[in-house]
């Protein structure tokens, strides 16, 4: 979920990297669904399947000050919510 570039900006980049580790661009793309929601509101819905969520800028989904923790606890609460309602724990695979 990527919430700051421009939609071709970020696909280049994640090519450029790809490219880089000599990944395999088809399996990428096969296993790899990205986010562009750029302007867009967020909905928790929209990543209760995933397996592997990354976040990039965090900063976006706050209101506040990112680096203050009472700013940061409604979006805590919200990833506390997802994982109860999808019954999936943050290190529930790798610790077993």
């Amino acid at each position: 979920m990527q919430f700051e570039i421009k939609d071709a900006h970020f696909h280049k980049r994640v090519n450029t990297v790809a490219r880089a580790m000599r990944m395999d661009i088809d399996k990428l793309c096969g296993n790899l669904k990205i986010m562009n929601l750029r302007g867009a509101d967020f909905c928790a819905s929209q990543i209760a399947r995933a397996e592997l969520i990354i976040i990039d800028p965090l900063y976006k989904l706050i209101d506040g000050d990112e680096n203050s923790a009472q700013d940061m606890k409604p979006i805590l609460a919200l990833f506390d919510r997802v994982m109860r309602e999808t019954g999936e724990g943050a290190f529930e695979n790798i610790t077993s």
